[in-house]
């Protein structure tokens, strides 16, 4: 389990299940991450471009209560 502490360093990954704010870097190309919280997982596919970030996040199982999604530099 160890390992999997790599995923949130490298992505920024950072859930609040009690604001329901999910905040992660951004990429300067298209990446896809796993995610994980402790109700839900999935997949995050992150593609910038020149004006914009486009993130589409997958809910693969469970629920994600998620109001806002911050994306930050890497």
């Amino acid at each position: 389990m160890a390992s999997w502490g790599l995923i949130p360093a490298c992505t920024g990954f950072h859930y609040s299940a009690l604001t329901g704010t999910l905040t992660l870097n951004s990429a300067n190309r298209k990446v896809r991450w796993p995610w994980s919280t402790g109700g839900a997982w999935g997949t995050l596919e992150i593609k910038p471009t020149r004006r914009n970030t486009e993130v589409v996040l997958t809910v693969l199982h469970g629920r994600l209560a998620l109001r806002r999604i911050n994306v930050g530099k890497s």
